[in-house]
């Protein structure tokens, strides 16, 4: 029998790519999952077979909303808590964030910090979707050197430079955001982590690297993008400036996992395993670090097929010359194994696409997520 079985466990924002895996997972396991969302419903939320078996409560979570008497949110937990809460919700695209500061702040910031409360009066734990981005773009990092003590939360172990190989202090873990979307995850990441260290609520915040895989519908995802080319007819992809830009990357299934280490390590009584080792800290969940330019080529490679590769200029939101690559030791020392091979994931990516019809599917989903598209 799996721990999760019977464990209540609710997911916000589980309509998205991430929220959808966690709860096929989750159920899959034998807990009783209750979703929460502004929709009901996506498409990686059909894809994966979900709307049948997983109930959804629909609300956005701001404390204008969650607080309002006879919310369909508070009803449900006032009559079965939450043992656990992955709150995943929130602006995840950095340049919506940049455009719409104050709507950050709201979902981002507000709305976690309006989860803690309910955590804190329900006795729930939590484990909050945190980000890399938090370490600002001028990230450079060697696996495994952390500065801070593992898990710490300072940094959860990563280490800054000016140039490679020149550190700035051996000590300097600390969040840098750069832009509006990594200050409100940043911001975030200290609600939770303070609720944790100060206010006796179980909980920690994983930041890791970004996910690809099965049904995400977000084409401006650059291993989704890449594999719609690859796909069309004639098999086009197109790199946005000169490629140098570099990003660790993490199949779903290793993002699912570290959620589920760090939620049972929550849940557990044993205090040689369990929540004192976890609550009030950071979590890194690094993947293989590779190039735009790289990544592209690895998928091309993946599909077997000619693949004409069009120069384009680099987009006002598109990132250069960033380098990030996280220190999982605390995440390891957990339990939490190493990630799938790219190559691996990469070539399960492109199976579920071809499997699942590629562009038709993704259009759809698309124009479902941004009806204006």
């Amino acid at each position: 029998m799996s721990s999760w079985t019977g464990r209540r466990v609710w997911v916000s924002g589980c309509c998205g790519f991430v929220g959808s895996h966690l709860c096929r997972y989750l159920h899959d396991q034998g807990a009783d999952v209750t979703g929460i969302d502004v929709s009901n419903s996506s498409p990686s939320w059909r894809v994966l077979k979900l709307k049948r078996v997983v109930p959804v409560l629909r609300n956005d979570l701001r404390p204008g909303s969650i607080n309002v008497p006879g919310d369909s949110w508070v009803r449900r937990a006032a009559e079965n808590p939450p043992e656990l809460i992955y709150h995943l919700a929130g602006i995840s695209h950095i340049h919506l964030a940049q455009e719409h500061p104050l709507k950050a702040w709201e979902v981002n910031v507000a709305a976690t910090w309006a989860v803690m409360e309910r955590a804190r009066e329900w006795g729930s734990a939590v484990v909050a979707a945190s980000s890399n981005h938090v370490y600002g773009g001028r990230v450079q990092a060697a696996e495994d050197q952390g500065g801070g003590t593992a898990g710490d939360g300072t940094g959860a172990g990563i280490l800054l430079y000016t140039k490679p190989g020149t550190p700035l202090h051996p000590y300097e873990t600390a969040m840098v955001p750069s832009d509006v979307y990594a200050a409100s995850k940043g911001a975030a990441d200290l609600i939770v982590r303070c609720y944790g260290r100060s206010l006796g609520v179980r909980a920690c915040t994983l930041r890791h690297v970004n996910a690809y895989g099965p049904a995400d519908p977000h084409v401006t995802h650059l291993v989704t993008a890449t594999i719609l080319g690859c796909l069309a007819d004639p098999p086009r992809v197109t790199l946005r400036g000169d490629g140098s830009t570099v990003k660790g990357y993490l199949y779903v299934d290793d993002v699912v996992m570290a959620y589920d280490i760090l939620g049972r390590r929550l849940l557990s009584d044993d205090p040689g395993w369990g929540s004192v080792h976890v609550t009030g800290k950071a979590f890194n969940a690094p993947g293989p670090v590779r190039s735009a330019k790289e990544m592209i080529e690895a998928v091309i490679a993946v599909s077997g097929r000619p693949v004409e590769l069009v120069k384009a200029e680099a987009g006002a939101h598109d990132q250069t010359g960033a380098y990030e690559s996280l220190n999982g030791t605390a995440l390891r020392q957990l339990g939490w194994t190493e990630p799938i091979w790219l190559e691996e994931g990469l070539a399960k990516t492109w199976e579920w696409y071809t499997r699942h019809g590629g562009m038709e599917w993704t259009t759809k989903a698309t124009r479902q997520i941004h009806p204006g598209l």
